[in-house]
């Protein structure tokens, strides 16, 4: 489960039966997952051009649509995957997040344009987009994801909007916030789920049950403490230094701990590390995740365990980039479990 391989999901894709279009698919997280759970995923919209370019690299049977996805029609859709209105079996999206976020600033950025990864784009109103699209083809059924504090009070009353919408389009809609480490992952990343079924079919969607074989980043990553990766080592003059040393010594599990002990401040709180016996804390755009025993941050081989993508994924760009391309992803095993959940809920159609 640790180790897999592109060959692998090559083996497994189309193997369920079923079809799947995706929308904001980044780097390809969602999509592997449900790659792995043998679905056929025949289109899938991305619209930063740096994701689209690892998403090629490593979905080259899929259909990518590059454009915005206001400006695409359901009709397009159907068409390139030659389907017919409702013979869709799964919808699958994952609009940004950026403005419900608890690192963001929730409404005081909804209705304007914010940069976003490598563009500037309005993306609060991508859920409605989404739903658009949902209406149009009328897919037997809908995943869509965001983060968790999307269900936290501040955010209720855009919570309700989004709710409506999706119900609005005919299904059955059912809310679940899931945690990644209960479903085959390293990483504590919670999530929230909409989930739903077309209403003609009689069905109310579930999540998979959670399972309790947590998995560390030793088990994860064997070669975690023996990887020596001296390139990302941080430079010893600067205030990170200092406190990541202070914090590996004293076995503290965030710079921000270190950063009070030292100089009585509320700094660093942000800037995680990794312990090898325990679940690996969220991985975050634009925020470090330091090494347990190294000085310098988790390198990508060991971020994509982390995240369980394939060994041989392939990235482009810096560090950065290929931080960000892993960060803003579904974990592809996470994913498989509620693709996986949802086969068996198409079966019973």
């Amino acid at each position: 489960m640790y180790e897999y391989y592109l060959k692998d999901i090559e083996k497994m894709e189309g193997t369920n039966g079923f079809n799947a279009v995706s929308t904001f698919s980044g780097a390809g997280g969602s999509c592997m997952g449900l790659k792995l759970a043998g679905f056929n995923v025949l289109w899938a919209n991305e619209f930063i051009p740096a994701a689209q370019e690892v998403y090629k690299m490593n979905h080259k049977n899929t259909i990518l649509d590059k454009r915005d996805i206001r400006t695409i029609n359901y009709k397009e859709i159907l068409n390139k995957c030659n389907l017919k209105q409702g013979e869709l079996d799964l919808f699958e999206g994952s609009p940004p997040c950026a403005a419900f976020s608890i690192a963001g600033k929730g409404d005081k950025c909804w209705g304007k344009v914010k940069k976003y990864s490598d563009t500037k784009q309005r993306v609060d109103d991508l859920f409605i987009e989404y739903a658009r699209l949902l209406k149009g083809l009328k897919p037997k059924m809908f995943i869509t994801e965001n983060v968790d504090a999307l269900g936290h009070k501040q955010n209720k009353t855009y919570f309700n909007t989004i709710y409506s919408h999706l119900a609005n389009c005919g299904y059955t809609v059912k809310a679940y916030i899931l945690n990644s480490m209960f479903y085959n992952v390293p990483q504590k990343r919670k999530r929230l789920f909409f989930i739903g079924t077309r209403n003609d079919l009689n069905i109310v969607p579930n999540a998979p049950d959670p399972n309790n074989n947590i998995i560390t980043v030793k088990q994860a990553i064997p070669f975690y403490k023996k990887y020596v990766h001296e390139e990302l080592n941080i430079n010893p003059k600067t205030k990170a230094y200092t406190l990541l040393k202070y914090a590996q010594r004293h076995k503290l599990d965030n710079l921000g701990t270190a950063c009070k002990k030292l100089y009585n401040k509320n700094s660093y709180f942000t800037y995680n590390i990794c312990q090898e016996h325990k679940v690996s804390p969220t991985l975050i755009v634009g925020s470090p995740l330091f090494h347990e025993y190294y000085p310098r941050p988790v390198s990508i081989p060991e971020a994509k365990r982390l995240q369980t993508f394939p060994d041989d994924y392939r990235l482009s760009g810096t560090y950065q980039k290929q931080w960000e391309r892993i960060a803003r992803s579904v974990p592809p095993r996470m994913m498989e479990a509620l693709a996986t959940k949802i086969k068996q809920t198409l079966e019973g159609v």
